[in-house]
């Protein structure tokens, strides 16, 4: 505010005075604005994208909704990454000053995951009819599989094994199985295969 005052003297030495008070409204604020984009608002299952948002005339920002940490206070313009996401996703914006506030929002279609096709396993032997002490070699092949685990068998046969692979018996003295089962996130195939062996010659005395 401003006061402006005036005096006035007369030839006899006479002072009169007065006074007015000019009153100045506060400065006009200008509302806030704000802006939110994604890089790609269409994104494959597993994909991510960048938000980028950006204001004016405000003095804070706060955010809603959305992945990774987006919730909670804001600068007043930046970036982030979705980080990878699988379902669709809505990132809110809301900044403010002392005139009001102003939002905005983003939607991100994510597509649905990939259809996985069911693991397949086949397994064999070279020999499926050995002698008594002989020995063959197992082969087994998957598709769609992430893992494989072996069963039975002998000769160290249990346990992880590889996509595809072969392995030796070892001599083997009876019949024996090997199995496999080999998975993914969709479901899991199990084989197997038998190898018969001979019986033992005894040598007449």
């Amino acid at each position: 505010n401003t006061t402006f005052t005036i005096t006035c003297t007369s030839s006899s030495g006479q002072q009169v005075s007065d006074s007015v008070t000019v009153t100045v409204g506060n400065a006009p604020v200008n509302s806030p604005t704000v802006s939110i984009t994604a890089d790609n608002s269409n994104i494959p299952y597993n994909g991510s994208t960048t938000i980028r948002w950006s204001s004016n005339n405000a003095t804070s920002c706060s955010a809603s909704g959305g992945s990774n940490g987006w919730s909670g206070n804001k600068a007043l313009s930046g970036s982030v990454s979705t980080g990878t996401l699988t379902n669709d996703q809505t990132y809110n914006i809301t900044c403010n000053n002392s005139s009001g506030s102003a939002s905005d929002s983003v939607f991100v279609n994510v597509a649905s995951a990939p259809v996985i096709s069911a693991p397949t396993v086949n397994i064999s032997a070279d020999s499926s009819n050995v002698a008594y002490n002989g020995s063959t070699t197992i082969r087994w092949n998957s598709s769609n599989a992430t893992s494989c685990s072996a069963s039975s068998g002998t000769n160290g046969w249990s346990g992880s094994k590889a996509l595809l692979g072969s392995f030796f018996t070892g001599n083997l003295t009876n019949a024996t199985t090997f199995h496999i089962n080999c998975s993914n996130s969709s479901g899991s195939d199990n084989a197997s295969v038998t190898v018969s062996v001979g019986s033992q010659q005894v040598q007449a005395p």
